[in-house]
C-alpha cells in the first residue's frame, strides 16, 4: 500500500511542476515578482504603509531575500521604496503607476483563466479546490518548516 501511495504522491509532484511551469507561461513577470506585487497589493489594502519585513512575514521569505526581490521590481519601475517622514527608520514600499497597472492586468489575465477554469470544474468543486489548497499549503508549510 505505502509504494502505491509514494508513487501517488510522486505524480503529485510532477503534476504540481507542471502547473507552475504552466503559470509561469501565463504571467509577463517572474511568478516570484508576481507573488509580491500580488501580496504588497493585498498588504495595503489592510495597512496605510508596507514596510519590507511586513513582505517578509507574509510570503516567510528572509531579510535579505526581500531585500533583493523589493530591489529588483524598483528597479523594474513597479515600486518605490521611501524613509517615512516620521519614522527615517522605516523603509515604505509603494507601488508605481506602472506597478499598478502591472498588477492590474496580470490580476485580470490569471482571473480571466481561473473564471474559465471554475466554468469547467464547476462553482462547487473550484471553491472545494481553493479551500483545500490553502489548507495543503498552510500544513505543507509547517511541516517543512
Amino acid at each position: 500500500m505505502e509504494k502505491e501511495e509514494d508513487e501517488e504522491y510522486q505524480q503529485f509532484i510532477v503534476q504540481m511542476r507542471k502547473t507552475s511551469v504552466n503559470f509561469q507561461q501565463l504571467c509577463d513577470i517572474p511568478p516570484a515578482e508576481l507573488t509580491t506585487l500580488f501580496t504588497l497589493k493585498k498588504l495595503l489594502l489592510k495597512k496605510a504603509f508596507v514596510i519590507p519585513s511586513d513582505i517578509g512575514k507574509a510570503l516567510r521569505l528572509s531579510r535579505p531575500a526581500v531585500s533583493r526581490m523589493l530591489h529588483n521590481l524598483q528597479k523594474k519601475g513597479y515600486l518605490t521604496m521611501k524613509n517615512r517622514e516620521e519614522d527615517q527608520r522605516y523603509v515604505m514600499v509603494e507601488f508605481t503607476e506602472k506597478g499598478e497597472e502591472l498588477i492590474r492586468k496580470q490580476s485580470e489575465k490569471c482571473c480571466r483563466v481561473l473564471r474559465k477554469v471554475e466554468e469547467r470544474m464547476g462553482t462547487e468543486d473550484m471553491q472545494k479546490l481553493l479551500y483545500y489548497y490553502s489548507e495543503f499549503c498552510t500544513i505543507l508549510a509547517e511541516e517543512i518548516l
